[in-house]
């Protein structure tokens, strides 16, 4: 008590507590301040701030939170903010706040909520009070009104989902590439071509398109990145896919700040049937304008030859079989006949190879030439594997037996000579057209396979094999055109012929042929002499070496012969002659006035004149729309005399 009674001592504590009292009095003022801020902060705070407690009761709302609701602090202070919130939204909002109580005590959602303005998207930031055991007190929130910024999110996920329709709908491959080539997406029709199982965003297009290690050149894509324009190339397939060619488009993507170019969105275009459609009317352009060339060849060759085989048959008609010409007589036919099958094969390929059709059994077919071949290659096999009830086929039996040598030799070379060849009948149905030939139409066909065990072919040779001059003989070995009028002649009988071969397994050659809807009628026996005639003919053609040698043919064999070069000479003498004549015999392809209008202008004068046509040309084309009109009869040039005899009586002995 004495020190503190000291003068002294008690003037310094004086001091002391004066000292404090204006502490106390700073700090006052300074807390005065803060909560002076933080009230003008709070209340001039466009963001709603609020307080609540663990049950969700209001303890606290910022002037702003009033506003928004258009309520009094009075009517908020006390009740729970959960009835202000849109039901649909309340559960996701009772689950985020249960992140309140679980560190870092902060919890973020989205809401809508009932405001004087209606349904209003708020966001809102909460953070968790703790006491000094770290138990949650109470919850400050801090919301603002999203509502604009949530319309555009919506109206951009809508956007989005609106263009990633439009591009799903897109049949088109679509790839979007950074400006280094990267994939950044891809649409769905994309991922079917690699049939999702293959990652392909992240990687280099050139990598997983086209496996290589380095961009394509041409590439599109890298022309669109220079040039800043829409680059479009046409180029080979995607590696791993069935895709063998493909359309590319490439479209810059520019950045709308800088202007710079971005990426490239790329329209890929699955272009294989369109190149295989290109290719397959390119090759039957070709093989039309080979077949017209090789088609005018044999017509001007089968008259040459019409001279030779008529001057022959007269020579041989007065030569006895002792005499020492006779045998070179039937030489000089026999070289005739040859250079015929030359051109029956050019025929065969041309437009038009049919010459006489009936109906045949093909195991009659495929038995007479396996047994011909047989004969003349004995170190080849020939087995035959025929279906007994096989259909009947419509066909030119002599070409067709053609077609099928023709086969056997192409199998008899593939192995060099020795070997199996396996020929097999079949009746079959084709549902559908074959993309290469698609004039065979779906129905019933017996189908005529012929397998040997040769060395096969490659892929490239059996695209080519039945092109007309192509060969893979050595020079001299091969004209080239045994294939290509094997084609020519099944595809004019309305067939069709595919090949199957690997190298090293053999080949197989499957010919479809139409069933007949007649039955196969015996064969009759013609006479070995020519017939002898005494009617009137006239003779219509406009090679004259045709016209000599045919009036001679027919005079040798009784008849009496008129001629005309042309279509309207013939008219001429036919209306001063009409009631003599009793055959015209007619060329088809004639100067001025064509075979087709002389037959009609000849019948529209006699309408029972009976007509026979002869030709260069086969029985297809415009020979046969003049059969179709009624003609008589039709004859293929070179013909020798047994032959037009036989012709010729045949139609003069019908009522």
């Amino acid at each position: 008590m004495d020190s503190i009674k000291s003068p002294e001592k008690l003037a310094k504590r004086i001091r002391e507590l004066e000292q404090q009292l204006k502490r106390c009095s700073r700090e006052k003022e300074k807390l005065r301040e803060n909560e002076e801020q933080y009230r003008l902060l709070v209340e001039n705070q466009t963001d709603m701030i609020v307080k609540v407690d663990n049950e969700g009761r209001f303890l606290f709302v910022s002037p702003s939170y009033c506003k928004k609701f258009g309520k009094s602090e009075a009517d908020l202070i006390g009740k729970t903010f959960m009835p202000l919130v849109h039901k649909e939204d309340r559960e996701a909002t009772a689950r985020a706040m249960e992140d309140l109580y679980r560190p870092p005590y902060q919890a973020y959602m989205e809401q809508r909520a009932m405001t004087r303005d209606g349904w209003r998207w708020l966001a809102w930031a909460d953070t968790a009070m703790l006491d000094e055991n770290r138990d949650v007190i109470a919850i400050i929130g801090v919301g603002r009104d999203i509502t604009e910024q949530k319309v555009a999110e919506l109206k951009l996920v809508e956007n989005e989902s609106f263009m990633e329709d439009v591009i799903e709908s897109i049949q088109d491959g679509i790839s979007v590439l950074d400006a280094d080539l990267t994939i950044r997406h891809v649409n769905s029709v994309m991922s079917r071509w690699y049939k999702n199982n293959i990652p392909l965003v992240g990687k280099k297009c050139y990598e997983c398109y086209h496996n290589k290690n380095s961009p394509c050149d041409p590439c599109p894509t890298l022309r669109a990145l220079k040039t800043g324009r829409t680059e479009q190339e046409i180029v080979p397939g995607l590696t791993g896919t069935s895709i063998e060619w493909i359309e590319l488009f490439s479209y810059p993507i520019r950045d709308r700040q800088s202007g710079k170019i971005s990426g490239v969105v790329e329209f890929v275009r699955d272009i294989t049937e369109k190149k295989r459609l290109e290719s397959q009317l390119i090759q039957a352009q070709k093989m039309e304008a080979i077949g017209t060339l090789a088609g005018g060849i044999a017509h001007d060759f089968n008259n040459i030859l019409m001279g030779i085989q008529g001057h022959t048959s007269l020579m041989l008609v007065d030569t006895d079989h002792s005499s020492p010409n006779y045998e070179s007589l039937k030489g000089i036919e026999k070289f005739v006949k040859n250079a015929a099958n030359l051109t029956r094969q050019l025929l065969g390929f041309a437009r038009g190879g049919k010459y006489e059709v009936r109906p045949a059994n093909p195991n009659e077919l495929v038995a007479t030439s396996a047994e011909l071949f047989g004969r003349t290659h004995k170190k080849i096999h020939m087995n035959l594997t025929c279906q007994d009830t096989v259909w009947a086929v419509a066909v030119d039996q002599q070409q067709i037996e053609q077609v099928l040598l023709n086969l056997y030799l192409n199998a008899s070379q593939a192995m060099e000579g020795r070997g199996d060849i396996t020929i097999e009948t079949r009746n079959v149905t084709l549902k559908g057209t074959h993309p290469k030939q698609p004039h065979c139409a779906p129905g019933n066909y017996v189908r005529i396979s012929i397998h040997d065990t040769g060395k096969g072919m490659d892929k490239r040779t059996q695209e080519r094999i039945f092109e007309p001059f192509f060969t893979t003989k050595e020079m001299g070995r091969g004209t080239g055109l045994g294939l290509a009028s094997v084609y020519g002649i099944i595809n004019n009988h309305g067939g069709m012929i595919n090949v199957h071969s690997r190298k090293g397994t053999g080949s197989t050659f499957n010919v479809f042929l139409p069933v007949s809807k007649d039955t196969v009628s015996p064969e009759k026996k013609s006479p070995s002499d020519p017939l002898i005639g005494s009617e009137t003919i006239l003779l219509v053609d406009d090679e004259q070496l045709v016209l000599d040698i045919g009036r001679r043919m027919l005079t040798r064999i009784g008849y009496n012969i008129l001629t005309a070069p042309d279509g309207r000479e013939a008219i001429q003498v036919f209306e001063k002659n009409r009631d003599q004549i009793s055959l015209v015999i007619l060329d088809v392809i004639m100067p001025g006035m064509s075979g087709g209008e002389t037959f009609d202008r000849l019948r529209s004068l006699k309408p029972d004149v009976k007509v026979l046509l002869a030709s260069g040309y086969s029985i297809d084309g415009e020979a046969e729309k003049i059969m179709e009109r009624g003609c008589n009869g039709f004859i293929q040039k070179p013909f020798d005399l047994k032959q037009l005899s036989q012709k010729i009586r045949n139609i003069l002995a019908r009522e």
